[in-house]
């Protein structure tokens, strides 16, 4: 896992790789490892941001899930992007957080290996529904 002991600067460019193409190496001696991602703009969940991918890890599920659902609450704006992930990285329990909007990408704590995602039937397996700005190609 990577170590970082403070938060990217936002200011850090997603590509080529986009919400997406990202992927993480998750290994077995990582676990256990609870990952969840939220976004605005994928999924069938209504949002109060306009963040394009938070990924949150812990050991809890359901922490990291309900951190992921608020940073992504959290972030409207690329200068949203360092307060989420200060604010999720004060929390107990979470190992680390990876926030995606735009082309900027703000990382805490300890993530796996970022790597690009190759499977061709991701926008498959999201959930949405019809009112989800997702949209399937």
């Amino acid at each position: 896992m990577n170590t970082l002991r403070e938060t990217v600067p936002p200011g850090k460019k997603t590509a080529p790789l986009g919400p997406k193409n990202i992927a993480f190496r998750i290994l077995p001696e990582t676990s256990p490892l609870a990952v969840c991602s939220s976004s605005s703009f994928m999924g069938h969940s209504a949002s109060f941001g306009r963040c394009d991918l938070s990924t949150v890890f812990s050991f809890s599920g359901a922490l990291a899930d309900a951190a992921a659902t608020l940073a992504c609450n959290l972030v409207k704006t690329e200068e949203d992007i360092a307060a989420a992930v200060e604010r999720i990285m004060a929390i107990d329990g979470i190992r680390g957080i990876l926030i995606v909007k735009n082309d900027k990408v703000g990382i805490g704590g300890d993530i796996p290996e970022i790597i690009r995602n190759n499977d061709p039937k991701t926008e498959r397996k999201i959930t949405r529904d019809v009112n989800s700005n997702f949209r399937q190609k």
